[in-house]
């Protein structure tokens, strides 16, 4: 059975949860986000370690995107990472 994490709940995020959510294989969606859920599993940064995702989407503003990468980086290791696009608001 398989975890995911999905970082950010606008409308991407939200779709990517009802797709994965059918999946057979998806034990746990794991939801960071500040706004009010009830189908999926809410948490916190503080609770980044207490989970194990095999998956991870990054939904969230793009303007948050290179902050929420360091955080996924800091938090773990060989887990596979989809950011939506664009990846970036500016080069850096």
């Amino acid at each position: 059975m398989i975890d995911i994490l999905i970082i950010g709940f606008g409308s991407i995020g939200r779709k990517h949860a009802k797709i994965l959510k059918k999946n057979s294989k998806v034990e746990n969606i794991y939801v960071l986000t500040s706004q009010a859920i009830k189908d999926f599993k809410k948490i916190t940064v503080s609770d980044l370690r207490s989970i194990n995702p095999k998956y991870i989407v990054v939904a969230n503003q793009t303007s948050l995107h290179l902050e929420t990468i360091k955080l996924i980086e800091k938090n773990y290791k060989n887990k596979i990472v989809l950011v939506e696009k664009p990846i970036f608001n500016k080069f850096y």
